[in-house]
C-alpha cells in the first residue's frame, strides 16, 4: 500500500482535506504528541473533573497494547492508555456503534482492570480504572458525556468507585456546528477531531494556540508516509476510484468536445451554403 500513498495526498490536496482524526491511528499519534498534551490533558479534566494542571506534570503513556490471550487476537488493543499516578485511562475512538465494538471496548476494559489488580498485592493499592470512549456513530444517549458505573438498580448505590467508564457524544457538536450554534471550547476540540476540510479546522482553532497546533499537527500528520500507510485500503479503494472515474470523464468530455466541435463546423458550412455565401468564404 505504501506506493500508493501519493494518490492519497494528490486527492487530499485536492480537496483541501485532512485524514480525520477519527481514523484510529491518527488519533493515537496525535495525542502522543508533546506538542498536543495540553489539548489531550484538557479533554481528560473536562471529562472526568480531574485537574489539568496535575494531568499536564504527571501523565504517562503506557503500553497501548492490550495482553493477547492467544494469537488470533492480533489487532486487539487499546487506542492509548495513560497513567496518572493511581489512575489508568483508556482512550477508544469508536467508529462504528455495533455489537462487536461495544464487546471489543468491554475486553480492552476488562484487561485494564485485571492488569492494574496483577500490579499490586494489596486491594486499598489498586488503580482506578477509567475508559474513555469517543463515540462517533450513534451515541450512546443524547448527553454530551455519560458517566457508566456498576450500580444496584433500586438504590443506585454504586458497586465499585475506581471503575468507571464515560462515552463522548461526538455527534452533538458536529450537529450543532452545522446550525451554526455558538461551541464550547470542549466542543471545538470534538469537532476538530471529525473535520476533514482544512478551512473548517483553521477557522475553528483560530486565536487559540493549542487548538492552532492541533490543526497543524492533524494538516502534518495526513502528509506523512507512515501515518498514510495505516490509512484503511478501502478508502484507498475510493480514491482511485474516484481518480478512474474523473480521468474517464476527463477522456470521454475531450472526444465529446471534438466530435461537437466538427459537427458545429459542418453544420456552419451547412447553413452557409444554404444562403448562398460564396464558397470561398
Amino acid at each position: 500500500m505504501a506506493k500508493d500513498y501519493k494518490k492519497i495526498l494528490q486527492q487530499l490536496e485536492k480537496e483541501g482535506k485532512v485524514i480525520a482524526a477519527t481514523n484510529d491511528y491518527v488519533f493515537k499519534s496525535l495525542f502522543q504528541d508533546k506538542k498536543i498534551r495540553p489539548v489531550l490533558a484538557y479533554v481528560i479534566s473536562q471529562v472526568t473533573k480531574i485537574d489539568k494542571e496535575y494531568l499536564m506534570e504527571n501523565m504517562t503513556f503506557k503500553n497501548t497494547e492490550v495482553p493477547k490471550n492467544n494469537i488470533s487476537e492480533k489487532n486487539n488493543r487499546n487506542d492509548l492508555v495513560v497513567d496518572i499516578k493511581g489512575t489508568t485511562i483508556g482512550l477508544e475512538m469508536n467508529n462504528q456503534n455495533t455489537t462487536d465494538t461495544n464487546f471489543r471496548n468491554i475486553s480492552h476494559y476488562h484487561s485494564l482492570i485485571t492488569n492494574s489488580i496483577k500490579e499490586t498485592t494489596k486491594y486499598n493499592q489498586v488503580v482506578e480504572v477509567i475508559q474513555i470512549n469517543f463515540d462517533n456513530q450513534r451515541p450512546f444517549t443524547e448527553e454530551l458525556i455519560t458517566e457508566i458505573m456498576l450500580v444496584d438498580i433500586k438504590s443506585l448505590k454504586v458497586d465499585e468507585e475506581k471503575y468507571k467508564k464515560y462515552r463522548i457524544n461526538m455527534v452533538k457538536p458536529f450537529e450543532k456546528y452545522y446550525n451554526k450554534e455558538k461551541l464550547t471550547r470542549f466542543k471545538k476540540i470534538l469537532l476538530m477531531l471529525r473535520l476533514e476540510k482544512k478551512e473548517q479546522l483553521r477557522a475553528l482553532s483560530e486565536g487559540d494556540e493549542e487548538l492552532m497546533a492541533m490543526e497543524k499537527k492533524i494538516e502534518q500528520m495526513s502528509k506523512d508516509p507512515d501515518i498514510l500507510n495505516y490509512f484503511d485500503e478501502s478508502i484507498l479503494n475510493q480514491i482511485n476510484a474516484e481518480l478512474e472515474k474523473e480521468a474517464y470523464i476527463k477522456e470521454n468530455t475531450e472526444k465529446v468536445t471534438k466530435e461537437v466541435s466538427q459537427k458545429s463546423k459542418i453544420e456552419i458550412a451547412k447553413n452557409l451554403l444554404k444562403n448562398k455565401v460564396d464558397i470561398n468564404v
